[in-house]
């Protein structure tokens, strides 16, 4: 049988996370095409290049930094490679340190072939984390609905009343091919996964089915936030809100460009105006957040429109919020004004209970099984569960079976 889907691994300085990916989507019955783009300096891509012998599934190449080319332009040369060996109709990407379910995938893949509608599909995302003889599942998911309007404006709405990157779906490849062709317009470190969500949801719609679709690796730092100025747009707005507009008004003129003349532009920039700064704004003052932004629209009527209902959103998300906790965005104001000594003081004596109690109510261990007295990470694919019911009755025991290497049980 002919595989549907191709998944691409770009890969850095990680080969022991590489292998165990590798080894969990080699346990799928029906081995499609993985295609590993190896960026790693030479000492880590000679350990890399032992996953050829994984399967003859998989294709490798290195392509490491080669000077004056930063590391953004490695990582989307590397990509383009890969993407120019897909010989399926489908792919998609995998982080070097997640586990993509291979199931979840080749049904995604599956309902784009029956759905010529939409662009991408994916499921559920649950957030995990490797440590010494656990892996830890903390109770909290990627849930978002499907972005499913019929027309580009009603689903950039969509995207970002709920934002959650789609960058991991299974596309169709011609699809994934001109997105990540666009996301190479925007401006590191931020932007590239905007560009790439934006550019989706102009494309097509974007199914979410009810199944376990990937486990996200929170426990190592991200590759694209290594040697950045600013962590996330809250640090950059807390600092610098000037150059945040400034490219916000770059990015806003290239959606423009992209959704000509498929659809009205009028309508594209004031749903994007709306909704990306309903999105971002949610951290800050609204009144002078409101202000600044309707700074960036030179009509004064469309510029009044946008003013009420930012007013209107900003009012009911501030009204829908718990009560107040220090997030991310504000945490970046405090070291802004009262400087890192202060606020790690601040983060010390807060954390104190809040260990204890993620501890207690918010993670579920998945233990290793002992193979022996000397199990490590490299060696065993398998993991014994112990999953709150709550959490099991959200999908079907195959998802769970397939995931923990657990024996079918009645």
């Amino acid at each position: 049988m002919t595989a549907l889907l191709t998944v691409l691994i770009p890969t850095y300085n990680r080969p022991e996370q590489l292998a165990r990916t590798v080894r969990f989507l080699q346990r799928h019955p029906a081995p499609f095409p993985i295609i590993i783009a190896d960026g790693s300096d030479d000492e880590q891509a000679s350990r890399n290049r032992h996953c050829r012998d994984l399967g003859n599934n998989i294709l490798y190449f290195h392509a490491p930094l080669e000077p004056p080319e930063d590391t953004w332009k490695n990582y989307f040369r590397r990509t383009e490679k890969a993407l120019d060996q897909i010989n399926t109709p489908y792919a998609a990407f995998c982080a070097d340190d997640d586990l993509l379910i291979p199931e979840s995938a080749i049904e995604s893949a599956a309902f784009l072939q029956d759905n010529p509608q939409y662009v991408g599909c994916h499921g559920h995302y649950l957030q995990f984390e490797y440590t010494a003889d656990t892996i830890r599942i903390p109770n909290f998911e990627y849930q978002g609905p499907s972005i499913d309007a019929d027309e580009i404006a009603s689903r950039l709405i969509q995207l970002f009343s709920r934002y959650e990157a789609p960058f991991y779906a299974v596309y169709r490849t011609a699809a994934m091919r001109l997105l990540m062709e666009r996301c190479q317009e925007s401006v590191p470190p931020l932007w590239p996964e905007i560009y790439h969500a934006t550019g989706a949801v102009i494309a097509g719609k974007i199914h979410r089915s009810e199944t376990i679709y990937c486990l996200r690796n929170i426990g190592n730092p991200p590759h694209h936030r290594s040697g950045s100025r600013f962590r996330d747009f809250g640090q950059w707005i807390a600092a610098d809100l000037d150059g945040f507009l400034e490219h916000y008004v770059r990015y806003r003129a290239t959606v423009l460009e992209w959704t000509a003349p498929q659809a009205d532009p009028g309508a594209v920039q004031r749903a994007l105006n709306m909704a990306f700064i309903t999105y971002i704004g949610s951290e800050f003052n609204p009144s002078y957040w409101i202000d600044r932004c309707c700074e960036t629209v030179k009509d004064a009527e469309e510029r009044d429109k946008l003013r009420s209902r930012l007013n209107q959103n900003l009012s009911r998300m501030i009204a829908r919020t718990a009560p107040p906790s220090i997030r991310s965005a504000g945490l970046d104001l405090v070291r802004t004004v009262l400087g890192q000594t202060k606020l790690s003081l601040l983060r010390k004596g807060a954390s104190i209970g809040l260990r204890a109690a993620i501890e207690r109510t918010r993670w579920t261990r998945l233990r290793r099984e002992a193979i022996g007295n000397s199990v490590t990470d490299r060696d065993s694919d398998y993991y014994g569960v112990d999953i709150r019911t709550s959490l099991l009755s959200r999908f079907s025991s195959e998802q769970w079976n397939f995931l923990t290497g657990i024996e079918k049980h009645d």
